[in-house]
């Protein structure tokens, strides 16, 4: 009685306090839209009394987040980022709910969590029947096309014939992969966990195709110089679902939910949506008609000449040519823009970036081609969307991979390029860092690789051929930054027609194209250095017990033609000649130390090689002949064996260790070692048991079985049969073995 009292206390407590609480949201709502003409933008405007109490009720949610589906939803710096993450982080602010994000698990298992209502909101999700059952969709939040890749110049998709006999990635439980199936039930689908994962088995060629959402892959391709990979088609299969409208949805069980982000995608304006898509780059497609307004086409008539200020020597992302044409990724882009746009661009002769922009400030030059906002910088330029993103790594000497976050650099000296967008963020954030400015990339490596500095922080991009150029093998990439540096195109100020027709060109350029630019530049082809001094020590090696086998058998030969000539001018002295017989039996057996510790040398030698326990061997060339070096001495081995046992017979050293031992597991053991030799000649190789303990040298036993075998397996036709027994003999006496 007591439990059920104070159940029906607490109960009606709880329900007190909700009525309580929505009594007074209700009536400062009303209050507050009595008292102001203008509405405001929060959560008493956005919802209703009754979705504001359910917020209340469940102050937080829990939603999904994968690790590395960038730039869409990914982890970096062991914190969730990305499009949509940016995306619900707004609806959240709007609406008064805080997210928690569960992430570490593959996408299957993020969308089983939140089926199980583990997981309240999961995002960038198609719709489709099967999904309306489990989930509860909201409108979609953005229009994501789908591609095909494949190798560079390997196929090209014109239609469902092209699939015939073509293996095909996708995400394990993505609605692409539900989509595509439905479309081509015949097609031959593998699954991945991870776009990477699936890149990497394009590349290699474990599959033909991989479909995918085009700005995930591409920003995968670009983030890991995946030269090799290309957009070959766009993806058709509307006829089927919306499967290009990406959405959020919640736990069915939560319609207020998903009501209340409702609510909360309408109330963000277009201004902030657009900053978002910018950002990170997440139009798939042209979303803008290339049309310019008779004010820009006039001013580009009468200014066709556009004075850029480029960065001479930051190879590839751009570079001056000795002829002062701007080439690399961004003389790659202006060079597509000026087609464009009828234009033609000039370098402005800068040294550096830092003077670039000052010529900017004076009105000497017109752009910049390669510029990251800063507060600064946007006081003298307008920025076009992004065309490049780069995350920039912590670059330091290999004995100083402590130094893998910006926190481990407190006090450390690193060495920065005067005027880069990330030498301004570095001081802004950790000023306990001791930051030197220097002219160049190459200047800044060269300290770290002089122990000048410590590290320096810059993109794989520019910093790797660098350091190839620099020959420098000692420094690598030891962290990630925070900083993920978009690259844009900086026009003045004082040119809005110049930056919003430019913006438009830039634009316009289509997917496949960009993808197309990028690749072509990021290809590095850095020859590796090979170490071939382990190589010539194992071939001075083999060189030496090639020549001792060589002098042996010389020896061997000159010591037998001896003999038969005493055996035929005395034949009376064959006691000479047994002599002889016997020091050449009793060399033998001397010489078995000398000549195992070369070859044991040449054999593990080779083995440590083929392990790479000391690094990878290139190229795969090297790896074949360790294979043959190793067989060839295992033969070696084997052959000097069997002399060195015929030799130690001869010479009465072999000494027979006799105990008593089952001769099944022998004659297995024997089996073993032919078996590859039956296997080659289709020879079926059975062996009938029978219980038989042996006294005697178990080795001595084992080698006279493999002779047997190895002989019967040697003269049985292709497809025969090979009958291995043992058996005892009728007086009851030691088993006999026998082949048939």
């Amino acid at each position: 009685m007591r439990f059920e009292y104070n159940s029906l206390i607490t109960v009606a407590c709880h329900r007190l306090r909700s009525a309580t609480l929505f009594f007074l949201i209700a009536f400062f709502s009303t209050s507050l839209a009595q008292t102001n003409d203008q509405p405001l933008n929060s959560i008493e405007f956005i919802l209703s009394a009754e979705e504001q109490l359910w917020v209340a009720e469940h102050p937080v949610v829990r939603i999904t987040n994968q690790m590395d589906w960038a730039p869409f939803d990914f982890i970096q710096g062991g914190n969730p980022t990305g499009f949509s993450i940016d995306y619900i982080n707004l609806i959240l602010q709007k609406v008064g709910l805080t997210g928690d994000y569960i992430n570490g698990y593959t996408w299957e298992e993020l969308h089983k969590q939140t089926e199980d209502k583990e997981i309240d909101i999961i995002h960038s999700l198609i719709q489709t029947e099967e999904r309306d059952k489990l989930f509860l969709f909201t409108s979609p939040y953005l229009d994501m096309s789908l591609g095909y890749y494949a190798k560079t110049d390997s196929l090209r998709i014109f239609g469902p014939s092209d699939f015939a006999g073509k293996s095909i990635g996708a995400i394990a439980g993505s609605g692409t992969k539900f989509a595509f199936q439905q479309k081509y039930p015949n097609a031959e689908l593998v699954d991945y966990d991870d776009v990477l994962e699936a890149l990497i088995a394009l590349s290699s060629g474990n599959i033909d195709i991989y479909i995918g959402r085009i700005p995930v892959v591409n920003y995968t391709i670009n983030k890991n110089f995946m030269a090799d990979l290309e957009l070959v088609c766009d993806v058709e299969l509307s006829a089927t679902t919306q499967v290009n409208n990406i959405r959020l949805a919640t736990r069915n069980d939560w319609p207020e939910l998903r009501t209340i982000l409702e609510k909360g995608m309408a109330s963000i304006s277009d201004d902030e949506y657009n900053l978002l898509v910018n950002k990170w780059q997440a139009r798939s497609s042209n979303e803008l008609n290339f049309i310019l307004t008779d004010e820009e086409k006039a001013w580009l008539e009468e200014n066709n000449i556009i004075r850029v200020s480029a960065t001479p020597n930051i190879s590839p992302l751009e570079f001056v040519t000795v002829d002062e044409n701007i080439s690399g990724i961004t003389g790659s882009y202006l060079d597509r823009i000026s087609d464009i746009l009828d234009v033609r661009f000039i370098w402005a002769k800068n040294k550096s970036w830092t003077e670039g922009f000052e010529m900017i400030k004076s009105g000497q030059a017109d752009i910049i081609s390669a510029a990251t906002s800063t507060p600064e910088r946007n006081r003298y330029l307008e920025f076009t969307d992004s065309y490049l993103t780069s995350t920039n790594m912590i670059f330091t000497k290999r004995e100083n991979a402590t130094y893998s976050t910006m926190e481990n650099l407190a006090g450390k000296k690193i060495a920065q390029v005067e005027g880069f967008a990330v030498t301004t963020f570095i001081k802004q954030d950790y000023p306990e860092i001791n930051l030197i400015e220097v002219a160049s990339i190459k200047d800044a490596l060269s300290l770290v690789d002089q122990n000048e500095v410590d590290a320096f922080i810059g993109s794989v991009m520019v910093a790797t051929p660098t350091l190839s150029e620099l020959g420098i093998d000692n420094i690598v990439a030891v962290g990630e930054t925070p900083y993920r540096i978009e690259e844009t195109i900086g026009i003045r100020s004082n040119l809005p027609l110049l930056a919003s027709a430019i913006n438009k060109a830039l634009n316009s350029i289509s997917a496949v194209e960009r993808t197309a630019i990028n690749r072509s530049w990021m290809s590095l082809k850095v020859e590796p250095k090979q170490d071939y001094q382990l190589v010539f020590t194992i071939a001075s090696i083999l060189i030496l017990v090639i020549t001792v086998i060589l002098f042996w058998n010389a020896s061997l030969r000159r010591e037998v033609n001896s003999r038969i000539k005493i055996e035929q001018k005395l034949m009376k002295s064959q006691e000479i000649a047994e002599n002889a017989n016997t020091a050449k039996s009793a060399f033998l057996a001397n010489m078995s130390h000398e000549i195992r510790t070369p070859l044991n040398a040449i054999i593990g030698f080779s083995n440590a090689m083929t392990s790479e326990i000391y690094g990878e061997i290139n190229p795969p060339k090297y790896k074949e002949y360790l294979s043959d070096i190793t067989n060839s001495g295992l033969h070696l081995a084997t052959v000097i064996d069997d002399i060195l046992d015929l030799s130690k017979i001869e010479a009465g050293k072999l000494q027979l260790v006799e105990t008593e031992f089952d001769l099944n597991e022998c004659t297995i053991e024997a089996i073993r070692m032919i078996r590859s030799d039956a296997n080659d000649k289709n020879i079926e190789l059975t062996y009938q048991e029978e219980d038989a303990l042996v006294y005697g040298d178990k080795n001595a036993i084992k080698r006279v079985i493999i002779n047997l075998l190895s002989n019967a397996v040697k003269y049985t036709n292709i497809g025969g049969e090979v009958l291995d027994r043992a058996f005892g003999t009728n007086q009851g006496g030691s088993p006999r073995i026998g082949n048939e």
